[in-house]
């Protein structure tokens, strides 16, 4: 399960993903089809952890995680 103390921005990863996503690249491997899923969902996560953050420079890198994974997801589906 994984953990998110509250009034932190801090999230804890305590489970292993479910696939290897960066090391699996075959076009139409299941780990490619589900990257983008996978970054949509992360990009979610950073701006939820924006939004509660206790202090502006926590607020500001979980903005710009939520921006790096949307680009990601855009590359990714732009690529298929």
């Amino acid at each position: 399960m994984n953990v998110c103390n509250k009034g932190s921005s801090i999230v804890v990863f305590t489970e292993p993903p479910r696939a290897r996503l960066t090391s699996d690249s075959k076009a139409g491997s299941g780990a490619c089809r589900e990257w983008p899923e996978h970054c949509r969902l992360r990009e979610f996560a950073e701006r939820a952890a924006a939004k509660r953050a206790t202090c502006s420079r926590a607020r500001e890198v979980h903005q710009e995680l939520a921006q790096a994974y949307a680009r990601m997801a855009q590359t990714r589906t732009s690529n298929e």
